[in-house]
C-alpha cells in the first residue's frame, strides 16, 4: 500500500514543490540529505523525520536556527497531519494520507463521559484520493473537530494580544459551528467580576453590546463546568432565567476557560433563530478550544510580566548607578555624565582606585541611547598578556593550541553596546595597536581569522595610573591615548570631596538597613566626625566596606569609632606631598587664614601679626587672588 504522505513548501526559493515522505528521511542544505533545501539559513544536516509505530516524528539535528513545528520551537515532537513545519525561511506543510481500513478517534464528551467511535473509508489503491472521498472526509464532523483544535493551536500561539487572540478564536468557532452571537468573558481581578472582552456575530466583530444570560455565564465559571441546552426556550433548567426569554435565545453553549489552577473567563455562543444548533460534540470541541486558549492567555500574562520585570529592572539598574555626591567636584563629574551619555565618543574615565570610574561608566551607558544593548566590563590587570587579545577579539577554531571551537571575542559581544576596558594602562603595547585599529575602522579581526567582523560599540576606558607619565615612559602608546581621551573624566579622591562623605554615610546607611535585620540606627557624632577627618587611601569602596563593617560589630543603637576600624593610614603613592618649603607653609596659612576671615585683610594682618602692607606684598609675591 502506497503512502501518500508528503510535505509540500509553502514558502521559501522551493515554493509550491512536495516531497514523498519515507519511514526515515534527513532534511537539509547538504546534498546528501533525502530532501535537500536551497536555503542559507537552513542547517547542512537540519533535521530528521521517521515513522514510529503510526507515528510520524521529527527531530531537531542541533541546527543553528532550530526547527519549528506550528509556530512551537521542538527538539522532537510528533507531526499530526497539516502541521506546519518551519525551518529557516521555509515553510512546509506536513500532510499525513496514508490510508487505512479502519480508524477510531476517541472524541471524549466532558458530559456523556462516550466515546465515540468513527469509521474511515476503505482503503485505495489509487496514488491521489478521488474527490468525492475527499468530500466525505471532509464532512465528518469529528475529523473537521479536530483538524479545527489542532489549527486554532497552530494560530493562537503566535498572538501576544489578548483582544486579537479572542477575536480570532471567535472567528474560527463561527468558521465550525452555527453560531450566531458570541461572546468571551475574562474575570477582571481589580473589580473581581466577570467582563465581556469580544463580542461577535455572523457579520464579524461586533462593537455593540451583546446582551447574554449572566447567571449562565456565572455558573460556567463559578462552578467550572460546561453548561449546554439544545433548546434553552423549553428548558426546563431556564424556566426561571428571564434574560433567556428576553433575548430569545433557543440554543445556548457556555465553556469555562481555566487550567488546572487558574479560571481565566468563558466562553459564550448562542442562537436566536435556530435550536438544537448545538451538541455534545460541538461542546467537546468548544472545551478542547477553550483549554487551548486558556494556555495562550497565560503565556500572553506571562510575556507581559515578564516585560515589567524587565523595565522594573532597567530602572533599579539606572537608579543603582546613580552616584552620589554634593561637592562641586562630584556635580562637574554628574554635568559631564549628562552630556556624554547621549553622544557615541570615546571616554576616559581617571581616577584613583575606589573612586567609581566603573560606576560613571555604568552611568554613562544607561543614560543614553544604548541603555537597551549589552554593557561588558573588561579588566585589563585580569588577564593574562597570552588571553587578552583572544578575549578582546575572539579566535577561530585552530587558531592555537586548545582554540577546539571558533569563539567571539567581547567586542562582538557588546556590538551595539558598551564595552569598558579597566585599567586600561596595564594592556600590554602589542595589544594596544590591535585595539587602535578597531577604534579607528570599527572592526576586528579573530586570531587565526582571515575576515574582518564589523562591529559597533562604544568604548570606555578607565585608569587608576596617570597615563601622560606611561605615554613619556613609552609604556603606553600616544596615538591610543589621544584616541581615548575624547573626552577625559576626572574623579577626584574622596579625601579632597570630603563634603561627600555625609551624603554617602547616609545612601550606604540605608541600603545596608533594608538589606539587614540589624538593629543600627546611625552613627554617632563621635563616629561621623572620624570618618570626616579620615584620609580614605581606598576611597569610596573603602567608606562602604567601613560601614558596613561597622553596622555588623555594632553592638548599641549607633555605630561607635571602634566599631568602625579605621587603622592609621597614608595617602597613596603617588598622591603623596612633596617636601614642603617655608614659603608653602606660609602661603598655605595665609590663604586658610583669609578663607575664614571671609576675606577680610585688615583683620588678616591682625591674626597673622604682620603689617597690612606686608600682607599685601606676600599676596603679590604668592600669586594669591
Amino acid at each position: 500500500m502506497p503512502s501518500l504522505t508528503k510535505l509540500i513548501v509553502q514558502s521559501g526559493a522551493q515554493k509550491g514543490q512536495s516531497f514523498p515522505v519515507g519511514d526515515n528521511m534527513t532534511l537539509g542544505r547538504d546534498p546528501s540529505n533525502s530532501i535537500v533545501l536551497q536555503d542559507q539559513r537552513v542547517s547542512r544536516q537540519h533535521c530528521e523525520i521517521w515513522k514510529e509505530n503510526d507515528n510520524y516524528k521529527i527531530r531537531d539535528l542541533n541546527s543553528k536556527n532550530g526547527t519549528f513545528v506550528n509556530n512551537i520551537r521542538a527538539k522532537e515532537t510528533i507531526l499530526l497531519s497539516n502541521s506546519i513545519i518551519k525551518i529557516g525561511d521555509t515553510a512546509l506543510l506536513f500532510r499525513a494520507q496514508e490510508e487505512k481500513t479502519t480508524d477510531e478517534i476517541s472524541l471524549l464528551s466532558p458530559k456523556t463521559k462516550q466515546t465515540v467511535i468513527l469509521s474511515k473509508l476503505p482503503s485505495s489503491k489509487t496514488q491521489e484520493l478521488r474527490p468525492e472521498l475527499l468530500e466525505k472526509l471532509s464532512s465528518d464532523k469529528a475529523i473537521k473537530n479536530l483538524s479545527t483544535i489542532y489549527h486554532v493551536s497552530s494560530v493562537i500561539y503566535s498572538i501576544r494580544e489578548i483582544d486579537k487572540l479572542l477575536e480570532k478564536v471567535l472567528e474560527l468557532i463561527f468558521k465550525t459551528l452555527p453560531a450566531e452571537r458570541g461572546v468571551i468573558f475574562l474575570y477582571d481581578d481589580e473589580d473581581m467580576e466577570l467582563k465581556p472582552r469580544t463580542s461577535y456575530t455572523e457579520g464579524g466583530v461586533s462593537k455593540n453590546t451583546i446582551k447574554v444570560s449572566f447567571s449562565i455565564v456565572n455558573e460556567a465559571f463559578n462552578e467550572r463546568v460546561s453548561i449546554l441546552s439544545a433548546d434553552a426556550v423549553s428548558d426546563k433548567r431556564f424556566d426561571a432565567k428571564k434574560s433567556i426569554m428576553r433575548e430569545a435565545i433557543r440554543s445556548a453553549m457556555c465553556v469555562p476557560i481555566l487550567t488546572h489552577d487558574k479560571r481565566f473567563g468563558v466562553i459564550y455562543l448562542d442562537t436566536q433563530t435556530q435550536a438544537n444548533a448545538f451538541n455534545e460534540d460541538a461542546m467537546s470541541l468548544i472545551s478542547a478550544i477553550s483549554s487551548q486558549v486558556a494556555i495562550a492567555i497565560e503565556n500572553i500574562y506571562f510575556h507581559k510580566d515578564l516585560e515589567k520585570t524587565a523595565v522594573t529592572l532597567h530602572d533599579e539598574i539606572k537608579q543603582e548607578y546613580n552616584m552620589i555626591g554634593v561637592s562641586k567636584e562630584i556635580k562637574e563629574v554628574f554635568a559631564q555624565i549628562s552630556r556624554v551619555a547621549q553622544t557615541n565618543s570615546t571616554v576616559l574615565i581617571s581616577g584613583e582606585s575606589g573612586t567609581g570610574k566603573e560606576l560613571v561608566a555604568r552611568a554613562i551607558h544607561y543614560n543614553g541611547p544604548r541603555s537597551n544593548k549589552p554593557f561588558i566590563c573588561i579588566n585589563c590587570t585580569a588577564l593574562p598578556e597570552t588571553l587578552i587579545e583572544s578575549e578582546l577579539f575572539g579566535h577561530e577554531k585552530g587558531a592555537f593550541t586548545g582554540a577546539y571551537a571558533a569563539k567571539p571575542g567581547q567586542f562582538e559581544l557588546a556590538n551595539g553596546g558598551t564595552i569598558l576596558l579597566d585599567e586600561i594602562g596595564e594592556m600590554p603595547t602589542g595589544s594596544q595597536m590591535k585595539l587602535l585599529r578597531v577604534l579607528e575602522e570599527n572592526k576586528v579581526r579573530r586570531i587565526g581569522g582571515t575576515r574582518d567582523i564589523p562591529v559597533y560599540v562604544r568604548v570606555i576606558a578607565a585608569s587608576n595610573k596617570n597615563l601622560d607619565k606611561a605615554v613619556e615612559n613609552n609604556t603606553f602608546r600616544e596615538d591610543l591615548y589621544y584616541r581615548l581621551k575624547v573626552i577625559n573624566i576626572q574623579i577626584a579622591p574622596l579625601r579632597e570631596r570630603k563634603e561627600d562623605i555625609q551624603p554617602l554615610i547616609e545612601y550606604f546607611l540605608n541600603q545596608f538597613k533594608t538589606k539587614t535585620t540589624y538593629p543600627v540606627k546611625g552613627l554617632s557624632p563621635e563616629a561621623i566626625e572620624t570618618m570626616k577627618k579620615y584620609q580614605w587611601p581606598g576611597n569610596v569602596r573603602q567608606l562602604k566596606n567601613c560601614l558596613e563593617r561597622g553596622i555588623i560589630m555594632c553592638k548599641k543603637e549607633f555605630i561607635e569609632p571602634k566599631d568602625l576600624d579605621l587603622m592609621p593610614c597614608e595617602i597613596p603613592t603617588e598622591e603623596k606631598s612633596k617636601p614642603r618649603t617655608i614659603a608653602d607653609v606660609e602661603k598655605e596659612h595665609i590663604i586658610k587664614t583669609l578663607a575664614e576671615l571671609n576675606g577680610n585683610k585688615t583683620k588678616a594682618a591682625e591674626v597673622l601679626g604682620i603689617r597690612r602692607s606686608t600682607l599685601y606684598e606676600k599676596l603679590k609675591l604668592y600669586s594669591i587672588e
